[in-house]
């Protein structure tokens, strides 16, 4: 790769990686945001919301990654043309294909680090992620471990505590029982910790006490105990899940499901998911190149230059948007899905031969006039 190629790449490289991590941490922010709730209302440890909200970004980044290329190409383009870089590489002979080959290379290096991520990386971190997220939900402290609210933890039992203390420690517990009327059963107690069981979980109160109030009869019973354990009727344990979506499954399971696995509405949905992990590695090198021939094809002046990096920045999200409609279209028609696959391929091929066409026309040698012909007067 020659010096001038070394250069453009390096400039667009250093575009890309700053483009990318700012775009994939505002989109991972206001992801993230949502689950904050684990850590404010059920204490979740923050190793463990970490580990949540990191099992995210290799989605993030196969979406992140083809728009921030694009953002990279035109930033860097756009400085070369108004340093006058550019007009002055084409004078030196270089043809637009030559001009658009660093950021070409560039593309096929994102469209291979886009295909591992959503073949191999993403479907694997999805997994991860929804079975943490499951058993965070599943999880009983943490759905109990929720200090100032009143929490129905199945039906008739409904629980509340005051707080938790540094060492686990339940505070001000209060537990209102009416699973089985006529009797209502309180109890309350200053402290308690959550056990497991092999039958569920249960709760040990301490220093508390026990009402139980007769509707039908009025009577009221009332104990008093230093220590007092109440099986919460709950599952021993969350088990695992048995469903998978489609972000969760590989490529040949998603383009190979059943109606026995997935339901009979659910199948063309799942396959298109599938079709479109193929076509999403192609948006890399197909939006680059058509924001490239937008923009190289044709006399470069710095007063007509603006006007094609806003239409080459307009280009691709059209070309995304009508790929998103065919994919629509796709998932309720079977027969449309080529359709999704040209709305990429053809614009990308087109745009390659443009530059193709254009090196060509750049690249024929002119012939050189006569000394006749030039010593001839002008009619």
């Amino acid at each position: 790769m020659a010096k001038i190629d070394r250069y453009v790449l390096r400039q667009i490289a250093a575009a890309l990686v700053s483009i990318t991590i700012t775009l994939t941490i505002v989109i991972w922010l206001a992801y993230s945001l949502r689950y904050l709730d684990y850590i404010v209302n059920r204490g979740l440890p923050f190793g463990t919301f970490v580990s949540l909200i990191v099992l995210m970004l290799p989605q993030l980044l196969a979406l992140a990654l083809p728009i921030a290329l694009v953002c990279a190409v035109l930033f860097t383009y756009h400085r070369l043309i108004a340093e006058s870089e550019l007009v002055v590489l084409r004078a030196s002979g270089l043809s637009d294909l030559r001009l658009a080959l660093p950021a070409l290379a560039l593309s096929a290096m994102v469209m291979l680090l886009v295909a591992l991520l959503n073949l191999q990386i993403a479907p694997t971190a999805a997994r991860s992620f929804k079975d943490l997220q499951y058993a965070i939900r599943n999880d009983f402290l943490a759905v109990l471990a929720q200090p100032g609210v009143f929490r129905t933890i199945r039906e008739g039992i409904t629980f509340h505590i005051q707080g938790i203390d540094e060492d686990g420690q339940f505070r001000g517990i209060l537990i209102h029982d009416t699973s089985a009327p006529p009797k209502r059963v309180t109890l309350m107690s200053e402290r308690g910790n959550l056990i497991r069981s092999d039958s569920g979980p249960r709760i040990v109160l301490r220093s508390g006490n026990r009402q139980e109030l007769d509707v039908e009869s009025g009577k009221l019973s009332l104990l008093y105990f230093d220590q007092y354990t109440m099986d919460l009727g709950l599952p021993a344990g969350s088990g695992g899940r048995e469903w998978r979506d489609f972000d969760e499954r590989d490529l040949g399971d998603l383009l190979s499901v059943t109606a026995e696995d997935v339901g009979a509405r659910n199948v063309q949905k799942f396959r298109m998911e599938g079709h479109a992990r193929i076509v999403s590695i192609a948006f890399a090198p197909a939006l680059t190149s058509v924001a490239l021939a937008v923009l190289l094809i044709g006399q470069l002046d710095r007063r007509s230059f603006a006007r094609r990096v806003i239409a080459a920045g307009s280009l691709p999200l059209a070309l995304l948007a009508i790929s998103f409609a065919a994919k629509g279209l796709a998932g309720k028609v079977p027969a449309a899905t080529p359709l999704y696959y040209l709305a990429i391929l053809l614009p990308f091929a087109a745009s390659l031969y443009l530059l193709l066409r254009s090196r060509r026309r750049t690249a024929a040698p002119t012939r050189p006039p006569s000394l006749a012909t030039a010593a001839a007067p002008a009619p």
